[in-house]
């Protein structure tokens, strides 16, 4: 699992998921950055996690 601060393809692959599950990780870069941040965040909130 990609952690913030990472980056490579596993952090692409989920930049690429979360923006195909409608949550916005701006630009799919390979960087785990602010945006992908809140972007793995943001489901978490929703289901109360």
């Amino acid at each position: 699992m990609p952690v913030p601060g990472g980056c490579g393809l596993n952090v692409t692959e989920l930049q690429r998921e979360l923006a195909a599950a409608g949550f916005d990780p701006g630009p799919v870069d390979g960087i785990f950055g602010l945006l992908t941040r809140r972007a793995v965040e943001a489901p978490q909130r929703y289901c109360g996690l």
